[in-house]
């Protein structure tokens, strides 16, 4: 997600994507179900046939594989694959799913040019790795790009990152609006650096994760060093449910 030549009005054109994006009828809030699958065949509730995964695909006995990257229609939902250390996870979004029904709005905070904060990247050695925690409490090595350091708000900050192969850097940062008005934890765009390692970190794009929206995903928890006091007032609030 860039962050170059921020403006209101691009601000306003990412919002509205992301909103197209939540509520669309395969997007996340229709997340069913994220079922993980063994060589030993077994039936999952709406799907025909008992199902098991085959070479890093799920397959079913009725005649149906889903490899990752493919998406296949089952009626009106659709089933994909997703895989997480050799282990294979069929999902299914369903538009009539409730949660995806519930979903009323996506508001944020107003922009605020302030909470484009200056950081800088500082890489970790090569190599290197750290342990990652997701929301389902699954831990794994995974690589470490290294750390942004910024002054956010009153404090010193040094936020993990990750890297994207087009050199732009995310985080995973919980902050004082965390739980109130944003939602546990948000994921935040970083500019790739620059030749000197500067960077910007994009609070006003700050955004809500998928497991927001569906308990169903396996989202990073952030580091110890993301967690700040600081209440950061940009970005997206969590998303609105009806009740």
């Amino acid at each position: 997600m860039s962050t170059a030549a921020p403006s209101l009005e691009r601000w306003e054109s990412w919002r509205a994507a992301r909103w197209r994006w939540v509520s669309a009828s395969h997007g996340p809030a229709a997340l069913l179900t994220t079922e993980w699958l063994t060589a030993e065949p077994r039936a999952i509730d709406g799907l025909p046939g008992v199902w098991s995964a085959v070479g890093g695909a799920a397959r079913s006995d009725a005649g149906i594989e889903v490899a990752p990257g493919q998406e296949v229609p089952h009626g009106d939902a659709v089933l994909r694959v997703i895989e997480r250390d050799g282990a294979v996870g069929l999902r299914v979004f369903d538009p009539a799913s409730a949660r995806r029904a519930a979903l009323t709005a996506l508001e944020a905070f107003p922009y605020d040019e302030r909470w484009l904060v200056p950081g800088r990247f500082v890489p970790a050695p090569d190599g290197a790795t750290r342990v990652v925690e997701s929301v389902d409490g699954y831990r794994a090595e995974r690589p470490h790009a290294g750390a942004v350091e910024a002054r956010i708000g009153d404090e010193d900050a040094s936020l993990v990152v990750s890297q994207a192969a087009d050199g732009t850097l995310s985080a995973v940062v919980r902050d004082g609006t965390s739980g109130v008005e944003s939602y546990r934890f948000r994921f935040v765009p970083i500019s790739a650096p620059d030749a000197d390692g500067n960077v910007v970190i994009d609070f006003t794009r700050a955004f809500s994760p998928p497991c927001s929206f569906s308990d169903w995903f396996v989202c990073p928890l952030p580091a110890p060093s993301n967690i700040l006091a600081t209440r950061i007032e940009a970005g997206e609030h969590a998303p609105r449910f009806a009740a």
